[in-house]
């Protein structure tokens, strides 16, 4: 039987991560060595060397390696100091970025060899709760009385670029692909160096609505398809659909009263707003999408009840749908939503979704 990620010892499960990582140290050194010449390679590769030397050191011998470091930094210009720091700090990016694609890499192994629930897992304490002999109805009331709320909050130190966050973005994607996907490698290349040649910090202090706008990304990105599927996953589990949400995310970006004095009525407004017309667009775009699926034809397939009572109240006026029951369906709900999006925030909710159903 081939063996499988989850079923190796725990040290050959990282050998792939430490390969992941060998591969971005050294396409990031290509990079350096490309934009900033061979002698600055060469000198990040001398300080990366001292202090894996002082790391490893102790007692006298870590005093001495120090002292040696020091001396090596000494005298060095700020354009150099500045290509260490540089290649130092993303080289700990590109690490990060690989812990994280071995760590989705190892999950899918569970998966994919049906291993069962792994400790930590909301499916694994659940399997513990059963084999307590909890009753499901003692799991769901508990479940009902529970709410996480994780809310975003802002700093301008702690704010990234969406230009690096973008390539991280990208240079993970390329990682996950390298092993099926020759193109992957390019890819990969490329937004190692793209990372290389993007500055990390702004020439311009962040504005409250540039921090707005940078909130709402992780909502784009995340929260709007991963807290659904997180609820989904707990019914399924649980077997009861009727749960109340267990996670509301919230934001304090745009509206906490902290002192900060451009944080005023006019931020807070547009923070709301913005929010709102995340929200809506999101779902005005995947009940677009669903319409574009449910293509299935009357003359084909039996419709429930509750599904003619949405066709019914469907103002459609198209040949080409009247024969689609569901795609009739989603026209309606389509259409309350464009009410609701004009009404709590203005403007021409079409502009938002292309209609092509």
């Amino acid at each position: 039987m081939t063996p499988t990620l989850h079923t190796l010892p725990e040290d050959d499960k990282h050998a792939v991560l430490r390969e992941d990582i060998r591969v971005l140290g050294t396409l990031l050194g290509r990079a350096i060595a490309a934009e900033r010449g061979q002698a600055t390679f060469e000198w990040v590769e001398n300080v990366r060397q001292l202090s894996v030397a002082h790391h490893r050191s102790r007692g006298d011998a870590r005093i001495q390696k120090n002292a040696e470091f020091e001396e090596a930094m000494r005298g060095q210009s700020i354009e150099t100091v500045l290509d260490v720091v540089r290649a130092f700090s993303y080289f700990s990016q590109l690490t990060n970025i690989a812990e994280d694609v071995h760590q989705n890499r190892r999950r899918k192994s569970y998966v994919q060899a049906k291993a069962g629930p792994q400790p930590g897992s909301f499916a694994h304490t659940l399997q513990k709760l059963t084999n307590q002999h909890i009753p499901a109805a003692q799991i769901s009331a508990v479940l009902a009385n529970i709410s996480v709320n994780p809310v975003l909050t802002a700093h301008p130190t702690e704010v990234q670029r969406q230009s690096v966050l973008t390539c991280q973005r990208d240079i993970a994607k390329a990682l996950t692909q390298r092993e099926t996907n020759a193109v992957a490698n390019t890819d990969l290349q490329r937004g190692v160096l793209t990372l290389w040649q993007t500055a990390m910090l702004r020439l311009t202090k962040l504005r409250v609505i540039d921090e707005i706008e940078n909130g709402l990304n992780f909502f784009k990105l995340t929260f709007l398809k991963e807290v659904p599927a997180l609820q989904r996953s707990v019914e399924v589990a649980t077997g009861n659909a009727a749960l109340p949400p267990l996670v509301r995310v919230g934001s304090w970006i745009g509206g906490d009263r902290d002192g900060n004095p451009f944080v005023v009525a006019e931020t807070l407004q547009y923070a709301v707003h913005r929010n709102a017309e995340v929200v809506f667009t999101h779902y005005l775009e995947e009940i677009h999408a669903l319409g574009a699926e449910l293509s299935m034809s009357l003359r084909l397939v039996d419709v429930a009840p509750p599904v003619l009572a949405l066709v019914a109240a469907a103002d459609d006026a198209s040949p080409h749908r009247q024969d689609e029951p569901y795609r009739l369906a989603i026209m309606a709900v389509m259409a309350r939503l464009s009410l609701s999006f004009q009404s709590l925030i203005g403007g021409d909710a079409s502009l938002h979704i292309e209609n092509n159903l």
